[in-house]
């Protein structure tokens, strides 16, 4: 079996994008990980944060998610952790695609680099930026940055 190409990537990439702008309970959509950082290439995964109108709507959004991927790839590992809010796939040509999910409301940035790849509310990249200066603002002891990712993680 073949390994993914930069173009396969990026052509998956493009259908979450489309079918996540489709949902009406989908608010936005951020990447994540070293597609973040600029790494696209046949080493690097998709990892994607979807940002929902509320709680409520999580497991209907990760269902929906779920099925459109399953139209699209074949996958040789999949796996959904609703308590998790998370996602996770390999598709048959080795293709890791992670994707957690959380209210836009709460959107917060736990790491430095991010990219909203779309936001109906116009207002997520901005909760990002804002979290992601107090997160840095935040004075730095071993037990604080311990429970700050653990925070960050729930």
């Amino acid at each position: 079996m073949a390994m993914f190409h930069e173009i396969e990537r990026r052509d998956v990439m493009d259908y979450i994008v489309s079918v996540a702008e489709e949902n009406e309970h989908i608010v936005a959509l951020i990447t994540v990980g070293s597609g973040a950082f600029g790494y696209t290439d046949a080493l690097s995964d998709l990892d994607m944060v979807v940002a929902i109108d509320k709680d409520e709507n999580m497991e209907y959004v990760m269902d929906y998610i779920h099925a459109q991927l399953n139209k699209r790839l074949n996958f040789i590992y999949q796996k959904q952790a609703l308590e998790r809010r998370l996602q996770v796939y390999v598709s048959d040509h080795y293709l890791e695609i992670d994707i957690g999910y959380g209210a836009y409301t709460s959107a917060a940035a736990i790491r430095k680099d991010w990219k909203v790849l779309f936001d109906k509310s116009a207002t997520v990249d901005e909760m990002m930026k804002k979290s992601w200066e107090k997160r840095e603002s935040e004075p730095k002891t071993e037990a604080g940055s311990i429970q700050s990712k653990a925070r960050g993680m729930r």
